[in-house]
């Protein structure tokens, strides 16, 4: 399962006391934030969504998929996303600091409503922040509480939460540990999910190749996709090397392309090989170069 990470670099600032925490904070409304951690989290959140986020979709191909990974107080932030905005579709959070503020990014979360139907997946963890620290014990109290809250709820099939602590681990040793458990099993959760909403989506594929011949059929994980027969649905020739399909898709869909049979599949050079995805209406024409 490909993955397009982007990072985005901080540096601290003494002159005008700025570092990357100040961006994970919103405005409190139970404690006083002193410095170094004023609140920021709004003018952090706009420059994702205007800025970096169209910069990433316009010069990458990306699917219109996105997980956001977090840590401490990170991990706390993209709570707050979720919550605030449901900037990203998927989310790992990973030692999260759920106190803060008389619980602000664990009342987001427990309150959320998740009855619109979309599927999601959570990777929650906790390593040894029990011990006696000085805000470990405040920080821990929190997690058990809103951990139990989690395991009590009754959450729609369409939301997958996975809960996971590492006793053996400390704070900052646990991240590794975490993303080497978490990303097997979501790369799993992700192939195999289910379609829960019965939308359907215009969808625009086409398929190059250098020298084609024979026809070239689509199938995939729908009806309108054949249900992985791989003599699926046969796509249009409209020039000299060019095939193409328009259909109406459930989200996400999954497919590939063959020439009739598993044994005899063309093969992709400008994507990864394996099943290729649209995830995003706003992303649904696909033009992909094949030999």
């Amino acid at each position: 399962m490909p993955f397009i990470v982007v990072g985005i670099p901080s540096a601290y600032n003494p002159e005008y006391k700025y570092e990357r925490n100040n961006d994970f904070l919103p405005e409190p409304t139970t404690v006083t934030v002193s410095e170094p951690f004023r609140a920021n989290s709004p003018a952090f959140k706009r420059f994702l969504t205007e800025e970096v986020f169209p910069y990433v979709n316009t010069h990458y191909r990306t699917s219109g998929h996105t997980l956001a990974i977090g840590h401490s107080l990170s991990a706390s932030f993209t709570l707050d996303a979720f919550a605030c905005e449901d900037m990203f579709d998927d989310y790992f959070v990973l030692s999260p600091n759920l106190s803060w503020d008389d619980g602000h990014f664990a009342r987001g979360f427990l309150n959320h409503d998740f009855s619109d139907g979309k599927p999601r997946f959570f990777f929650m963890s906790m390593a040894n922040e029990s011990e006696p620290t000085g805000w470990a014990p405040e920080w821990r109290r929190a997690w058990d509480s809103t951990k139990s809250a989690i395991e009590s709820a009754a959450y729609p099939d369409n939301v997958k939460i996975l809960i996971k602590e590492y006793p053996d681990y400390s704070h900052m040793r646990s991240y590794v540990e975490c993303l080497m458990d978490a990303l097997p099993v979501y790369a799993m959760y992700r192939h195999t999910e289910h379609i829960s909403d019965p939308t359907l989506h215009p969808v625009h594929i086409e398929l190059k190749m250098d020298t084609p011949e024979g026809d070239i059929y689509i199938t995939g994980n729908q009806e309108a996709l054949a249900n992985w027969n791989p003599q699926g649905v046969k796509m249009r020739r409209i020039d000299d090397t060019t095939y193409a399909i328009d259909l109406e898709l459930k989200l996400p869909a999954e497919y590939k392309f063959t020439r009739g049979s598993w044994d005899n599949q063309p093969y992709i050079s400008n994507s990864f090989n394996g099943n290729q995805r649209i995830h995003h209406p706003a992303r649904a024409t696909k033009c992909y170069q094949a030999f």
